[in-house]
């Protein structure tokens, strides 16, 4: 079943266990001192079972827990690490991720940024349009994704409070003006696009058959896709797996990959491709007959400044200006 748009950005986990054998844990001896010899003899004390679930970060004081951010790296369609005494580079951006989206939700509530249950209702009904299916066939994709409908709705509304929130407070900051599209041409005449070239942009997540399978490399490329097709900006919901490959030559690009693109409308994205070297996703914008820097092209440079410099904005917004208001402190 081709997935139109299911999944945005959700967040998932669950608890650690542990067993603690320190004897500082153990009950303390009765008063009055030994028992009497009339008494049965005590059996040996079992070490006490602990369930441990450890903060990670606070943000405003408010506690992410261990459990926190393994709903949010299942949610992302990642693997939770069996501990998080000794986090990886992969771990603590999954973590700076989920401290980003609380400061988020915290801007929105003192901004007054709310998202109606009826927005929501409206939105799954149009995903379950889009894909043609009942909401037992929905309920079932989510399953498959490892979401309840609950946990979905959640990700939603948190996915809408995002963009509402970096709309009001950072998209409105950003500006392109006609003289920045100039200058950027001017510096860079080898960005002007030949006849019959597209614009080709890849997400490319590659395989690695030792550290997950082939299902879990595709779900976590869904999880990026249904994203995009809401309009949000490449480079920042996909992050490194985006490259921008820039005008080509369709007759130059590999078979599969022509496929993907061959019957692309403008801004649509291709199905997931997959290859012994990874998943892909791409999306082609034609140059046009006769384009010049003055029509077309000109838009799509205006947009790719736009974008990195929201993107500069953005870092700006949840890296300083949210962790300066909210007070964030991470534990690992």
């Amino acid at each position: 079943m081709k997935l139109v748009a299911i999944i945005s950005m959700a967040l998932l986990c669950f608890s650690g266990r542990a067993l603690a054998e320190d004897a500082s844990l153990l009950p303390e001896p009765l008063a009055g001192g030994a028992l009497s010899s009339d008494e049965p003899t005590p059996r040996a004390l079992a070490p006490r079972e602990i369930v441990l679930d450890m903060v990670l970060a606070t943000v405003d004081g408010e506690p992410l827990s261990a459990s926190d951010l393994r709903r949010h790296i299942l949610a992302q369609g990642g693997t939770p690490p069996e501990s998080f005494l000794d986090p990886t580079p992969e771990t603590q951006r999954y973590l700076r991720e989920l401290v980003a989206e609380r400061m988020l939700a915290k801007e929105a509530e003192d901004s007054g940024i709310t998202v109606a249950d009826d927005e929501i209702e409206a939105y799954i009904d149009e995903i379950k349009r889009q894909n043609q299916v009942d909401s037992d066939g929905f309920n079932s994709i989510l399953a498959n994704r490892g979401l309840t409908y609950d946990e979905y709705v959640a990700q939603v509304r948190n996915d809408i409070v995002r963009a509402r929130v970096m709309a009001q407070k950072v998209r409105a900051k950003v500006n392109v003006l006609d003289v920045d599209v100039e200058r950027y041409l001017k510096e860079r005449p080898e960005l002007l696009p030949e006849q019959g070239s597209v614009r080709l942009q890849q997400v490319f997540i590659a395989a690695n058959p030792q550290a997950e399978d082939r299902e879990l490399l595709r779900a976590r490329m869904g999880l990026i896709r249904d994203r995009l097709t809401t309009g949000a900006p490449w480079q920042e919901i996909a992050g490194e797996y985006y490259t921008d490959l820039g005008y080509v030559d369709p007759s130059e690009l590999r078979g599969e990959i022509r496929d993907a693109i061959r019957d692309l409308e403008p801004g649509a994205i291709s199905d997931i491709v997959e290859t012994p070297q990874g998943v892909y996703i791409f999306a082609a914008t034609p140059a046009g007959e006769g384009l010049t820097p003055d029509s077309k092209f000109k838009e799509e440079i205006r947009k790719e400044l736009f974008e990195a410099r929201f993107k500069e904005e953005v870092n700006q917004f949840l890296n300083t200006e949210l962790p300066k208001k909210y007070h964030v402190e991470m534990k690992i």
